[in-house]
């Protein structure tokens, strides 16, 4: 595993084992997320295209709070597991899902704070203009699931971090 794959591995074990482990997420690796990932691959990969934004964010000054980026990026998707059951189409589940993933969120962290629930029920935007983001996580959360939607729609593109996906998985 790369110097790069490693630390981004290590972050989103430390702001994230609760949803790593939990039984969701390892439901969320049979759940297809669009063509050629899981919801759990694409949640990954999500979570570590926002590690690196937030990172390169304080690198220029930028103060973000990566522990609520982590975290929203992990659970943005949660709420998509059965959706063949819970959604009568994609439409529905597109609209849905976020409000879906929130109460997944407050089931994994009583707790959840009100910033990182945000980033999961604004995900969709700009393809949901509302609600908007409210935070500068929201926005590195919104723009890191569209990069890994797209990198799962076109056939060129090459997903990230599939290779250690499976190191979440309890046996």
């Amino acid at each position: 595993m790369k110097e790069d794959a490693r630390e981004i591995y290590r972050v989103l074990v430390k702001h994230g084992k609760k949803v790593l482990y939990s039984e969701e997420f390892v439901r969320a690796f049979h759940q297809k997320h669009h063509y050629r990932t899981s919801v759990a691959e694409h949640t990954l990969q999500v979570a570590a295209i926002s590690v690196r934004l937030c990172r390169f964010l304080e690198r220029h000054g930028v103060a973000v709070d990566e522990r609520a980026a982590v975290r929203g990026a992990l659970m943005h998707d949660l709420g998509m597991i059965g959706r063949r059951e819970k959604y009568r189409n994609d439409l529905e589940c597109s609209q849905r899902h976020p409000g879906e993933s929130a109460k997944v969120a407050r089931r994994l962290y009583p707790d959840l704070d009100k910033k990182t629930e945000d980033i999961i029920l604004r995900h969709m935007w700009p393809v949901k203009l509302y609600p908007p983001p409210t935070s500068i996580e929201s926005i590195i959360v919104s723009l890191a699931d569209k990069w890994g939607s797209i990198t799962d729609l076109l056939p060129f593109a090459q997903p990230w971090e599939h290779r250690w996906a499976g190191t979440f998985v309890k046996d």
